[in-house]
This record gives structure tokens, sequence and C-alpha cells, in this order.
């Protein structure tokens, strides 16, 4: 059964929500510092009281609930494990407070401990553990009691870019395998777009907008959403001609040619800023959808990522990266920039994505 949240509100930070999560799903929580998302966590996990509005999970209404009769997982951003257990005894501490017997609270953190790979950290203190592994086992004290909800905010923060994709595959395999709601909080557009099955969007306490990563993105009537997002590659095609099978080759107006897969002739090509390799040396491989730039700005994200402003024929494309060296990069200097031919969306005259 889902976790279903109608009209919440909090004294602060949380003014409005209304949203369901589905049993399986990653229901993503975006939007700029300040927005809320962390409240309304807060609220459905309890630490919170609601001023107004319901929770709902499983068909029971929670929301007058103490956070420990909730059965919510909840991994805070700034989450620590307690530094005088090792790693076993922080995995069998939630079991115990819980009551559960000797013997279940190790059938249950072995179970956890396989899934996670910390067999070799059992005995490891929370100060010899890598950031990386302290997510781990932080993530596994969360779910060794069964939870019905898992509530992550930020969850690969402070970790280098391998241990994010490593942590967001264990989290996309928990989905699969647990099958409960899974609220994760993020402000990192390429984590979203590989996480998540619906998205939703704060602003000012307020949940404004929520579904697929796709609908945010083009939704063109909310400057809050595209200020946030970054506004995606909009190329308006002056003729098109079809190729073998569903793949045709378009001019796109002060450009020049690309070739996207698509049912009938597209009208507008749209490319995701994340969906633009940057090179500063000239990129192997065939040369399709490829061009040679200069770039026009360079500007760091919130998240580690840096948006890249270049110049392509007539045209200002944008495109992110997380390749530092960019941040030395002057003003003018060459790029080649490579269009993912997988990622580019074409919109045919009838507005229905190919």
């Amino acid at each position: 059964m889902p976790l279903e949240v109608v009209e919440v509100k909090a004294r602060y930070g949380c003014h409005r929500a209304s949203f369901v999560a589905e049993d399986g799903k990653i229901f993503t929580i975006m939007g700029p510092n300040g927005a809320g998302k962390t409240t309304l966590l807060n609220l459905i996990a309890g630490f919170i009281k609601p001023t107004n509005g319901i929770v709902k999970l499983n068909g029971r209404q929670i929301e007058h609930l103490p956070p420990y009769k909730r059965n919510i997982a909840y991994l805070p951003q700034d989450y620590s494990l307690l530094p005088h257990y090792n790693v076993l005894e922080n995995l069998l501490f939630p079991l115990r407070c819980r009551k559960v017997t000797p013997e279940d609270q190790k059938k249950k953190a072995r179970e956890w401990i396989e899934r996670l790979k910390l067999e070799t950290l059992l005995d490891k203190y929370p100060h010899e553990l890598s950031g990386g592994e302290r997510k781990r086992v932080a993530l596994a004290q969360a779910l060794v009691y069964d939870p019905e909800v898992l509530l992550l905010d930020e969850p690969s923060s402070n970790l280098d870019l391998e241990h994010q994709k490593r942590l967001r595959l264990e989290i996309k395999r928990i989905k699969t395998e647990l099958s409960i709601p899974i609220l994760y909080v993020t402000h990192n557009l390429t984590e979203a777009e590989e996480v998540s099955d619906t998205v939703g969007f704060m602003f000012d306490g307020v949940l404004i907008a929520t579904g697929s990563l796709d609908d945010l993105l083009l939704n063109a009537s909310n400057e809050k959403i595209k200020a946030f997002f970054g506004h995606p590659n909009i190329l308006e095609v002056e003729s098109a001609r079809r190729l073998d099978g569903p793949l045709y080759e378009v001019v796109c107006k002060g450009m020049g040619k690309l070739i996207v897969s698509c049912s009938e002739p597209p009208t507008q090509i749209i490319a995701y800023p994340w969906d633009i390799y940057l090179s500063l040396i000239p990129p192997p491989g065939p040369n399709m959808n490829r061009f040679k730039g200069k770039v026009l700005s360079v500007e760091a994200g919130p998240s580690g990522e840096i948006f890249v402003s270049v110049e392509v024929g007539k045209q200002s494309i944008l495109a992110v990266t997380t390749n530092k060296t960019f941040l030395q990069i002057k003003p003018f200097s060459d790029v080649f920039i490579i269009f993912k031919f997988q990622r580019l969306r074409a919109i045919p005259s009838s507005s229905n994505h190919c």
C-alpha cells in the first residue's frame, strides 16, 4: 500500500504538500535550499507535528503517532552512527530498542550485512570507516527492522562520484527487493534522472508540481522550475530527411545536422544539459552529432556539477559536466561537444514525444 500525504502543513518550512508515493517506486523531492524538503520528511517521519493535513500509510492515518510507532526508516543528511558501538552493535541497536528476540536480531542483521556487503566491517567503529562505508552501514541500520517506508535526505552528499554511483545502485536494488515507497531528496539532476520514478518540486514550502522528470523539465509555464533545473536546449528543425528505420537526419536552425530517432519528421529537438558530453580534445568515435564550439561561460552548481555554456554555430548550448578542469577554462576557448544520440528528445508536429 502507498504512502499518501494530503494537504500537510507545519508551523514553518512546509505550507502545503500533497502526493502519493507508491510501493516499489522512488518519489524524488527536489527544490532550492530552504524550500521545505527536509521539513516534509520530518513531518512524515513524525519529528515535526503537522498543523494540518493527513498522512496515510497502508491505509491507516499516522500523522498523530509518535515516530517510533510509524515504522518509517529515515536517513537524514547529518546522520550519525553510535560512536561507541562497532558496526555489528550499530545494526543490532534498533532491533533491541524494538524488543526483537536475540535470535531474530541475528537473523535480520545478517540479512543486511550480506545485502550491503558489510562482512569485513563488523568489528570496526564509525571513526574507522570511510564516508561510503558509513553511508552503507547507516542504510543497513535504517532498514534492519523492516520499515514500511524509507526516507533519504541527500543520501549521496559528501561522497565522491564513484561512491555516489554505488549508493544509487544499492538504493535501486533495495527498491526492487523490498517493494516499499522510497522518498529521496536531492539537488543533483543526474541523480534524480537515474533513480526517480516520480519527481516532486518544492518551492517556498509548497509542493508545486509532481510528475516525471521530463514533465517537470518541459513545464515551460513555471519559471521557478525552469530557473532551478536550467533551461533545456530546444533546437528548431529547419528540415528533416528520413534515413533507415525510425531515424531522421535533421538540420537544426543556426547549428547544423543531427541524427535523431523518431517515427515521423520532428519540428523540435530537445537536449538536456546533462545529456551532452564535453571534451577539450577531439573525441574518438564516429563523426555523428558532434560539433566544435567556443566556451561562453562556466558556472559551478550546488552539488558539484558544472554548467558550461557553449556557442555552436549561432546557437548557445548549455551542458553539465562534473569535470573540474572546466572551472579553469577561459571564455572563448575551443571545446568539443557531443549530443548523446539515445538521450535526444525529438518532438514531432503532433507534439507527442518520439
